[in-house]
């Protein structure tokens, strides 16, 4: 019966309510049927695809577990009804129209458990359906491969042209799950090795995981062990990492997907253990114990020992997750609810008296000591994040309660905490819409000194009495009236999205535009008026007198973008963006308007001269910045371009100009030979770090093959005033391949660069002199005694602590 329910993929579904279903059918297969035959395997899949979307649709309906479990015997009874077989098996024929409401009528005509009002059979029958299409393929291949159906398909050719082209495209996985439970042992073991000896780490180790869904849904995994450890192993390598990194989350599916795979077999436990209490990255750890809560029903060792370490009084991160375990699968231990209430309010660390209020509201709502401990919790708990989710939980479990609500109110205007008035200020409407509810939003829309609790005030008041006389009145005076721009500024909001027909709207809008004292609340209503009145006349007259008009360069930078962006074929924009780029008063507007012209308006004959003009005489680095690249982006043909170019590489008063230029000239005329000259003599004589250091790059990026950059980068390796110039000319020179001493080079500046610190700042050229050696020759017979000795004399003579720290580390590896 076992191997029935495993190639179904039965044995693997975490939190399946309708096992009992399966292990009744498997046990009737396994009397009739020997052999695994396709369509039976195929049969058993879809059976369980179907039951699975059942209580996909009951959960959604917002079924507990126990509830959703009270439907197993009338589904049983309800699969073996003729006309439910006929609808299912209609899944596999060429015409798949599922019959929904045959289903239903089905269901009532049997009398059964009455399902939820909103259950829909149409959702079950899509998502059955898809996972049939799979199944169906599968079946259509493993008959081919059997010989069953023509054209006949070979091993080989399943492994090469079906896992082998697709095995790193999820919407291929059930097709290759569901054949391995139809395919003899011995192929299926065959295939799991194949996957396994693809290189998948571009692909997030897809082939890994791939190879454990199809060793799970194997026959008979004991049959292919020594392949079984291999797929264990793998996924055991993908655990152990002790810091985080961009594969943290394939790292915690490899955690779940051992729990699953092997959930049967006494060692995983153990192991889950293990990795709970090593020195791997938290979040490894913490799906470990969440691995283990599924584990640990029936296994009291495990449940001590969680107990163990949710007590602990550590700020280990685990614990939390210890907690949520015990109160999930322990709520009918005495000891739970006891132990919730004591962390509760004694535990020192915040997250696990988090932790303990979820738990205690979820498992224990109705106890009569947890409504006073969230009160309790809420108001004087050390820690915001702790009392935040007492508010949230008061909110959502005793809405009918009115002291819940006074201490909601308190939490909204007493709590130390911006947070935690955010919080309480947000849950308060679900009460309803009471006079004091709104006298408290009000307040805190004025008074709260943070803006995000203001804000969110106001924008409940909105939502929530959009319908009362005095609302719109009330945002009329805030748009106005309130001190605090952010306030300010919802108000004007609210106002054009929820009163957008009100007369009155336009008309603030448009003086707040204006008159407004702050360039946010000007900025805002600008936008809102292009959003919502971009036709009335007006919108166009305030846009153009606030580009050029305003005092505030915010604003000004605002009313371009909008008027480029929906009144591009006015007759007086271009006119107005030439002027802001030749006369504003704030680079900023300047520099926005050169980006336009040159964007939108560079067939313009008057663009490309206020471009030349800007590059070279404007007072702003940034504005002669953006000329520069657009001049090289747009008008690489010109002749004057190139000489701007040069000029500003040379002689430009700010350095981040000329590095600019510099990089311009290195990607857009390298072959023009003044360039060559220009960077080397940058190089070498610029008076700022800077500029020397991008010039080094470009001429290490681009001038591979010209001799004498070699030499100019030693130099600067050696002589520059600046270690952050050597400390990146000592990487460029790492970089090159064909020198016969770069070995002794690198060597000679982990020993004599003239780097001290503090005064040079924390890069230490040395160091990165040896971080070359080690990269490059560390592995190398005839050099790793020389850096073995350059390390051991760094890590005792080097005057930075820093280096020689790091050069202990590293002669410890090399020694071992």
């Amino acid at each position: 019966m076992q191997d029935w329910l495993r190639v179904w993929g039965a044995t693997n579904a975490v939190g399946f309510a309708f096992q009992p279903i399966l292990e009744t059918l498997a046990g009737e297969m396994a009397a009739e049927e020997s052999t695994k035959k396709p369509a039976k395997v195929a049969s058993g899949q879809a059976i369980a695809e179907f039951l699975l979307a059942v209580q996909q649709e009951l959960e959604d309906k917002d079924l507990d577990a126990e509830e959703v479990r009270q439907y197993a015997q009338p589904l049983e009874q309800f699969l073996q009804d003729q006309s439910v077989k006929e609808v299912l098996n209609r899944a596999f024929a060429e015409n798949r129209l599922l019959d929904a409401s045959g289903l239903a009528r089905t269901w009532t005509r049997l009398n059964l458990l009455p399902l939820p009002e909103e259950f829909d059979w149409k959702i079950v029958l899509r998502g059955y359906l898809q996972e049939v299409k799979a199944i169906a393929y599968a079946q259509k291949l493993a008959e081919r491969l059997g010989g069953e159906r023509k054209p006949s398909l070979t091993l080989k050719q399943i492994k090469s042209e079906l896992f082998g082209q697709y095995w790193y495209s999820e919407n291929w996985h059930g097709v290759m799950r569901s054949l391995m439970g139809m395919v003899d042992t011995a192929g299926a073991g065959e295939i799991i090795d194949y996957l396994l000896d693809i290189d998948g780490e571009a692909e997030n180790f897809l082939n890994i995981f791939l190879a454990a869904d199809c060793l799970a849904q194997a026959s008979d995994r004991a049959a292919i062990e020594p392949i079984a450890d291999k797929v264990l192993a793998r996924l055991k390598a993908l655990t152990q990492y002790r810091e985080i990194d961009g594969k943290v989350l394939i790292r915690m599916r490899a955690v779940s997907k051992i729990a699953a795979v092997w959930s049967e077999d006494r060692e995983t436990i153990p192991w889950l253990k293990d990795l709970a209490q090593s020195d791997v990255y938290d979040s490894i750890r913490m799906t470990a114990i969440d691995e283990l809560s599924g584990s640990c029903v029936n296994d009291e060792k495990t449940i001590d020992w969680l107990k163990t370490l949710a007590g602990s009084e550590s700020n280990e991160m685990t614990r939390p997750s210890a907690v949520r375990a015990l109160a999930r699968n322990c709520a009918d231990d005495p000891n739970t609810l006891p132990l919730l209430k004591n962390l509760l309010q004694s535990d020192p660390y915040w997250l696990v008296r988090e932790s303990a209020v979820e738990e205690l509201v979820r498992g224990w709502k109705d106890d009569p000591e947890t409504l006073p401990l969230l009160k309790t919790c809420a108001s004087s708990d050390n820690d915001a994040e702790v009392r935040i989710a007492a508010v949230q939980e008061l909110a959502t479990g005793w809405q009918d309660d009115p002291s819940a609500l006074s201490w909601l109110e308190r939490c909204a205007s007493l709590d130390e905490d911006w947070q935690v008035r955010l919080a309480a200020v947000r849950s308060l409407v679900v009460w309803g819409c009471n006079t004091d509810i709104l006298a408290i939003l009000k307040t805190r829309s004025s008074l709260d000194k943070n803006w995000q609790v203001r804000v969110a005030a106001l924008k409940e008041i909105a939502k929530s009495w959009c319908a009362d006389p005095g609302t719109l009145p009330w945002l009329k005076n805030k748009a106005i009236s309130e001190k605090y721009w952010d306030v300010r500024v919802a108000a004007l909001q609210e106002l054009a999205t929820g009163w957008f027909d009100d007369p009155e709207t336009l008309s603030l809008l448009k003086t707040r535009a204006i008159e407004d004292k702050d360039w946010h609340v000007r900025t805002d209503a600008i936008q809102q008026l292009v959003k919502g009145w971009y036709n009335n006349s007006e919108t166009l007259s305030i846009l153009k007198n606030r580009a050029s008009e305003d005092e505030d360069w915010h604003v000004r930078v605002a009313s371009i973008q909008e008027l480029v962006k929906s009144w591009f074929d006015d007759p007086d924009l271009t006119s107005i963006l030439k002027n802001s780029a030749k006369e504003d008063k704030d680079w900023q507007v300047r520099q926005q308007t050169l980006q336009e012209l040159a964007t939108g308006w560079f067939e313009d004959l008057e663009t490309l001269p206020i471009l030349k003009n800007c590059a070279s005489s404007d007072p702003a680095s940034d504005v002669r910045i953006t000329a520069v690249r657009e001049l090289a982006a747009g008008w690489a043909e010109d002749p004057e371009t190139l000489p701007i170019l040069k000029n500003c590489a040379r002689s430009d008063r700010d350095w981040d100009a000329r590095v600019v230029a510099l990089q311009e000239l290195a990607l857009g005329w390298q072959k023009e030979p003044e360039t060559l000259l220009i960077l080397k003599g940058r190089a070498g004589e610029d008076e700022n770090w800077a500029v020397r250091m991008a010039a080094l790059k470009q001429l290490s990026n681009f001038w591979l093959e010209d001799s004498d950059i070699l030499s100019l980068i030693k130099n600067r390796a050696r002589e520059d005033e600046d270690s952050f110039v050597r400390h990146s000319a000592i990487q460029d020179m790492a970089g090159w391949q064909d020198d016969s001493g770069k070995f002794a080079f690198l060597s000679d500046r982990a020993l004599k660069d003239t780097f001290k610190f503090p005064e040079d700042g924390t890069i230490n050229p040395r160091q990165t002199a040896l971080e070359a050696l080690l990269e490059e020759y560390g592995d190398r017979p005839e050099t790793r005694p020389d850096i073995i000795e350059l390390l051991r004399d760094r890590s005792e003579n080097d005057s930075d602590e820093k280096l020689r720290q790091f050069a202990r580390t590293k002669l410890g590896e090399l020694e071992k």
